[in-house]
């Protein structure tokens, strides 16, 4: 394992700030040996072929100085000038694993067994001592944001506590916030009525010797099923660090991989039972935000009815995302200042009216109008192969409407 660190820039000490985000890499998992032996051959799997700097590397997920990591402060704001650390992802479970013993895999590409060590949770454990001694964890560090996207953004949910406890004892006067980017992975039928989801995680977090739920009441809630709070919906409940939470409720990934549709690669043609496994998938999506915010008032949302995966890390998400006009950008630095730190005021958690730090889309389907085609804002961010033919229009700067 490894982590890349950038010092942080002027601008954030010139603000009274010093603060730090740690974000955890995603990249998808592997659910068998076999798997895993194919992915240690990747970037994924392996820090073999890693590069001394941190670089875009073929193949992985989130890379680059993007979205909330760039260091222009009029794309980033507040979080351009503070020192980032990008853990490195190669378990395949989230950064989940705490087995001891190696297991063997065979590769598919090559026919090479491979001896595997599924080993990711100690990353997240030494991580802060490792940031300490890199100069960017600092006794007077005043602020750290823990973010990830895809299985990254997972793994905030499985390890921002637990993380965030390690964190404070480097920094015991910091304001620790966590910011989970497609992290919801919904327990959802496919769309021809196989539950193929709970067995996988189970298989993982047996295979892997999951280690999650420690940090928040999890475990303890659930002593004879741990897998249960390797799940992210239960998962969810259970986070006690101030959790922002940025889903896609048409998201592509889940689409293709949980939903197993193929109307994906058909630019989103679906009908019958693809498009009410969709359907299926965005509920599930919305109903576990919803009761978050619910449960707990301090948490932010953003659920966007559109079709992608990830975004903190891309500049035409992270800048051009809107819900009626409200940009992504705008309403999770307004829930850093205000609501992670409590008093946060939420209104229209049923999804009929967007509260001040939890948003919720438009959405389910009805007749004629699927849920994914009623955000005209969503051709600024959605990629090309998933839009149907229109022209994209600024009404104003900034503010990109797809016009048929």
């Amino acid at each position: 394992g490894g982590v890349y660190v950038r010092q942080a820039r002027g601008a954030a000490d010139a603000k009274g700030e010093r603060g730090l985000i740690i974000h955890l890499q995603g990249g998808g998992w592997c659910t068998s040996a076999d798997e895993c032996a194919l992915r240690s051959e990747s970037e994924l799997g392996s820090a073999a072929s890693w590069p001394a700097r941190r670089a875009h590397l073929e193949g992985v997920l989130d890379q680059g100085d993007f979205g909330i990591f760039s260091g222009n402060e009029s794309v980033a704001g507040r979080w351009s000038g503070w020192a980032h650390a990008w853990l490195m992802y190669c378990d395949g479970a989230s950064s989940s694993g705490d087995r001891e013993e190696a297991v063997w895999g065979t590769s598919a590409d090559t026919g090479e067994n491979r001896t595997l060590f599924f080993r990711g949770r100690r990353h997240i454990d030494a991580l802060p001592a490792t940031l300490a001694a890199a100069g960017v964890l600092r006794q007077d560090t005043t602020d750290v944001l823990i973010t990830g996207s895809s299985a990254g953004g997972l793994a905030v949910l499985l390890h921002a506590d637990a993380l965030a406890d390690v964190v404070r004892a480097h920094a015991p006067r910091a304001h620790v916030a966590a910011f989970s980017d497609s992290g919801i992975f919904p327990h959802i039928r496919d769309f021809e009525g196989h539950d193929r989801f709970k067995g996988h995680y189970a298989h993982v977090a047996h295979m892997q010797h999951v280690r999650v739920g420690d940090g928040n009441g999890c475990a303890a809630a659930h002593p004879h099923e741990l897998f249960r709070c390797f799940l992210s919906e239960v998962a969810l409940e259970h986070v006690r660090t101030p959790l922002f939470v940025f889903a896609w409720a048409h998201d592509t990934w889940q689409a293709a991989n949980l939903a197993h549709v193929e109307c994906v690669g058909r630019a989103f043609d679906c009908d019958g039972a693809e498009a009410a496994a969709l359907d299926e998938l965005a509920v599930r999506v919305r109903t576990a935000v919803r009761e978050r915010v619910r449960a707990e008032p301090r948490t932010g949302a953003f659920v966007l009815s559109c079709r992608g995966h990830a975004g903190t890390t891309v500049d035409r998400v992270w800048e051009h995302a809107a819900i009626r006009g409200v940009k992504l950008r705008d309403v999770f630095q307004r829930w850093y200042a205000e609501g992670s730190v409590g008093g946060v005021r939420v209104v229209g958690g049923d999804g009929s009216a967007a509260g001040r730090h939890a948003h919720f889309d438009c959405g389910g389907s009805v007749e004629g109008e699927p849920g994914w085609e009623c955000n005209q804002a969503c051709a600024a961010v959605e990629l090309e192969k998933y839009s149907r033919g229109c022209k994209l229009v600024e009404l104003s700067p900034g503010n990109v409407a797809c016009i048929a």
